[in-house]
C-alpha cells in the first residue's frame, strides 16, 4: 500500500470517527400507561378500576393504598441503552390537592389487571425489592392541568424486563407509620386536561454514515 493511499485511509477514518461523534444523538421515547389502578388495604376486596384516580397513601385508619402502572415500553429497548427515565403524572380532575409524599417505586413480579384485581387478589402487590427508585411527589399547587415527575432511571436500568412485562408499584415511604399522607394521580381514563401517567425514556443511539463507510471499504479492495 503506497503512502498516498495510507494517508487517504487515515484521513477518511478520522472523518468517520468525527462524524460518528457528531451523530451520537439522544432519542426520547414516550411510553403511555396501558394499565393503571390502585389497590386499597382498607377495602381489600374492592377493585378500583372504575375510578379516574390512582391513590397512593398511608392512613392510620384506612391503611395503605398503592399505585400500579404498566407502560408501553418497546420490546427492543435494552437497559444499557437507557440514559434516563422519568415518570410523569398528572393531577386527578376531581380529587383535592393532596399532600407531598415521599415514595418508593419497585418492579412487579407478576402482571395485574386494572379491571379485576384488588389488594387481596394481588396480596398487596408482589414486587421485587432488589431495585428501587425513590423520590418526592408534591401537593398540587393549582387545579388541573398540572404535572409532576419522578426519576425512575435506576429502576429501569436495573430491572427493565420486569418493569416492561409486569409494571411498577408505588408506595409511600415508611408506610405503616407517621402522619396521614396521600396523593391522587389521574388515570388514562380521566378527563382532559388531566392525563394518565407516562414514561419519558432517553436513550443514546449512534447513526452511521453508509456512504462514508462504503468509501472506506472501497479503499481496502
Amino acid at each position: 500500500m503506497n503512502k498516498t493511499r495510507t494517508n487517504a485511509i487515515c484521513l477518511i477514518l478520522g472523518l468517520v470517527v468525527l462524524g460518528l461523534g457528531a451523530q451520537a444523538a439522544a432519542d426520547t421515547i414516550t411510553c403511555p400507561a396501558t394499565n393503571d389502578v390502585y389497590i386499597d388495604q382498607g377495602a381489600p376486596d374492592t377493585n378500583q378500576g372504575s375510578r379516574t384516580r390512582v391513590l397512593v397513601s398511608w392512613h392510620a385508619t384506612n391503611l395503605a393504598a398503592r399505585g400500579l402502572w404498566q407502560f408501553a415500553i418497546p420490546a427492543e429497548l435494552q437497559s444499557e441503552d437507557i440514559t434516563s427515565a422519568v415518570m410523569w403524572v398528572s393531577r386527578n380532575s376531581t380529587a383535592g390537592a393532596g399532600s407531598g409524599i415521599d415514595v418508593d417505586v419497585f418492579a412487579l413480579n407478576a402482571p395485574f389487571a386494572e379491571d379485576t384485581d384488588t389488594w387481596n387478589t394481588l396480596g398487596g402487590g408482589d414486587y421485587d425489592p432488589s431495585v428501587v427508585a425513590s423520590g418526592t411527589l408534591p401537593a398540587w399547587a393549582t387545579p388541573p392541568p398540572c404535572t409532576a415527575s419522578i426519576d425512575l432511571t435506576a429502576l429501569l436500568q436495573g430491572n427493565l424486563d420486569k418493569v416492561r412485562d409486569f409494571g411498577i408499584l408505588m408506595l409511600v415511604q415508611d408506610e405503616g407509620s407517621g402522619a396521614n399522607r396521600f396523593q391522587n394521580f389521574a388515570t388514562k381514563e380521566d378527563t382532559p386536561p388531566s392525563t394518565g401517567a407516562y414514561l419519558e425514556i432517553v436513550t443514546t443511539s449512534i447513526a452511521t454514515d453508509a456512504e462514508t463507510w462504503s468509501r472506506v471499504r472501497a479503499l481496502f479492495r
